[in-house]
């Protein structure tokens, strides 16, 4: 899959999730311009997303290994190794915390250190 087709495959679940959370339009679009600010909401949609894709553990935080696993089967050759390091950087970095904190400060995370792989919508 392209990054192209992997965005419009997630663009569904970003709506699910927006929707479901009642997250402002403005603070999904401003993750894309590395605005993350610490809103209870934008950190709910981060985990919300997580689950959709199934890879959190049975609490529902974020799985490193099973995101890896999905990147290794979906993202292109190009950024796949670009994502994959940034997973392991951010998985390393994180301690357990309620569920949507700890969910989006991996997708902070992930955002700094490989956000030419960012294709969360």
């Amino acid at each position: 899959m392209t990054v192209e087709q992997i965005k419009s495959f997630m663009k569904p679940m970003g709506k699910k999730c927006r929707e479901k959370i009642g997250l402002d339009p403005e603070l999904q679009a401003g993750q894309h311009r590395g605005e993350f600010p610490e809103d209870e909401k934008l950190m709910c949609y981060h985990a919300c997303l997580y689950e959709a894709v199934k890879v959190t553990d049975k609490n529902g935080v974020a799985n490193a290994d099973m995101v890896i696993r999905q990147m290794g089967l979906t993202l292109p050759e190009g950024i796949k190794q670009i994502a994959i390091a940034g997973v392991k950087k951010c998985d390393e970095q994180l301690t357990p915390q309620e569920v949507c904190r700890v969910n989006y400060n991996y997708m902070k995370c992930y955002y700094t250190e490989a956000n030419e792989a960012y294709f969360f919508p």
